[in-house]
């Protein structure tokens, strides 16, 4: 043990005769040992954009049209799908559950409820995934160029 004793104790003594080095530097001085002779850390610095601006890419005039046919595309299914099955009285499942008993709606109503219901969520279904396309409208790489 008194060898590893030793060569610990001359590491630590050299240790500290050894000059003052940072051990941390600043990003600016990192780049300046990193430049080349005569290039300045200053010729890279760039102006901050202002606090909270957020940059929102625009959409050419061929997106927008496209974004805005898809918008009211889902609009219309949102609003097909609450005439299919909604809470209001003005919805098909609601008249079709209020009709009279051995009527024709009454038959529908006992023979296509449950389908009618499959129809309107896989709709929703369907509008959700048109709405999470307009949500990436944005996305560089659905750019039309």
């Amino acid at each position: 043990m008194s060898v590893y004793e030793n060569r610990f104790k001359k590491f630590l003594v050299e240790k500290d005769e050894t000059p003052d080095v940072p051990d941390e530097m600043t990003d600016q001085q990192a780049m300046a040992q990193t430049l080349d002779k005569g290039t300045a850390p200053e010729d890279f610095d760039v102006e901050a954009p202002p606090a909270g601006a957020v940059a929102k890419p625009t959409l050419s005039a061929i997106q927008q049209k496209m974004y805005d046919e898809l918008k009211a595309w889902t609009e219309k299914i949102d609003e097909f799908k609450k005439f299919l099955n909604d809470p209001n009285p003005d919805s098909l499942v609601s008249k079709l559950n209020a009709a009279e008993t051995d009527t024709l709606f009454d038959k529908i109503s006992t023979a296509e409820t449950k389908k009618i219901a499959r129809v309107a969520a896989e709709l929703s279904s369907f509008n959700e995934d048109l709405k999470g396309y307009l949500a990436t409208a944005h996305d560089p790489k659905y750019r039309y160029n």
